[in-house]
């Protein structure tokens, strides 16, 4: 790994593995400054990269990972200004993922990574993107999550995971494949929180990425991801394979989540979040994977108030509620950490797995 100014190297008793670590300090583009944050990167069998930050005690044995979605951007600081601060309160560590392969020159590299101090300290050192291979690949997007609980699991009784859009996709290859590997480690999960998932079936076989698909209530087309692929390659904000290459990763990932023989641990609680008015998916785009995947231990959340599009119309589709960015973080805190009123689980519908987030009930919420 390249030399980083003022390094600390973290290690424990067993030292199978070590982060870089940068203390953070600043304050991103006016926005307030989020506890105790410090900027992490290594790890011997698996590498992560992002911001870990602690509670004020310093000794929490619970935490949150969050994984945001691709190509990725504002959504993450979103989550890290308006959410987090809940979480530490909650008494919960929050580690908060950044993409491999990032390039720290890119147009959008300050709200993807969301640190200046790191970028500048990278460039600083000669690195042109996060991690220290030549090029990644879809596949090494998806297992964020892995490679935290790998990094940091076992210094935690507890992990609580998040996703976002794609990151929700990774959020379950990730869980999976730790259920496979590594059982001990898979019984510390304790919850699955998607919002906004890109998580049903992927659907077609031509893989076009010259366009965006239509994406049917049921699934996700393949062409969705290839668009997305294709525009970040191109954009030289990823140093990825060719759009080809990781289009056929990404499918390779939806088929590996939904065979018959991978699984999630037992009983595992998973809690899909979806907007009505969302503009890239319905709620109904997650109810495959609640099937097929999280049968019983599935509750399905769904915000019915009114999104206003990009004309200021109320009730209509806008890929801005995608983000989940205006919806209240009060609440958003209580699902993940499945702090859900009993009144408002007394009024959820189908087999009591459909809760509906509104107006009428928002209070409710809020008690």
């Amino acid at each position: 790994m390249k030399s980083i100014e003022n390094q600390t190297i973290l290690t424990n008793e067993t030292p199978k593995k070590k982060f870089s670590k940068i203390k953070l300090d600043e304050i991103l583009h006016g926005q307030k400054k989020v506890g105790n944050s410090e900027w992490i990167e290594g790890g011997e069998t698996a590498e992560s990269f992002g911001k870990l930050f602690r509670t004020t005690e310093g000794n929490s044995k619970k935490l949150v990972i969050y994984v945001g979605g691709f190509p990725g951007g504002g959504g993450i600081n979103d989550f890290e200004q308006r959410v987090v601060p809940n979480l530490l309160k909650e008494g919960h560590d929050v580690f908060v993922a950044r993409h491999p392969g990032t390039v720290l020159k890119s147009d959008k590299a300050d709200v993807i990574v969301g640190s200046d101090q790191k970028i500048r300290q990278g460039l600083e050192n000669g690195e042109d993107h996060l991690g220290g291979k030549d090029k990644y690949s879809m596949d090494d997007i998806s297992l964020e999550a892995y490679s935290a609980l790998k990094n940091l699991g076992n210094e935690y009784e507890q992990v609580d995971i998040v996703g976002h859009s794609f990151g929700s996709l990774g959020m379950l290859y990730s869980a999976i494949k730790i259920e496979e590997e590594d059982k001990e480690l898979s019984k510390k999960i304790k919850s699955l929180t998607s919002f906004s998932g890109f998580i049903a079936p992927l659907k077609g076989e031509k893989g076009i990425i010259d366009k965006h698909s239509v994406i049917e209530p049921e699934g996700v087309t393949i062409g969705f991801f290839g668009a997305e692929i294709k525009s970040a390659v191109e954009n030289g904000r990823y140093r990825l394979g060719s759009p080809e290459e990781e289009l056929e990763n990404v499918k390779k990932i939806s088929s590996y989540i939904y065979d018959k023989g991978n699984n999630l641990s037992k009983n595992m609680p998973v809690r899909l979040v979806s907007a009505r008015n969302d503009g890239a998916f319905t709620p109904f785009s997650t109810t495959e994977f609640a099937r097929e995947k999280a049968r019983d231990t599935y509750e399905l959340f769904v915000d019915y108030t009114q999104g206003r599009g990009q004309d200021g119309e109320l009730g209509v589709k806008n890929p801005a509620i995608h983000a989940f960015k205006d919806f209240d973080p009060t609440i958003l805190t209580k699902i993940i950490l499945g702090n859900i009123p009993e009144q408002i689980k007394d009024k959820a519908t189908l087999n009591k797995k459909f809760i509906r987030i509104n107006p009428d009930n928002i209070e409710d919420w809020k008690k």
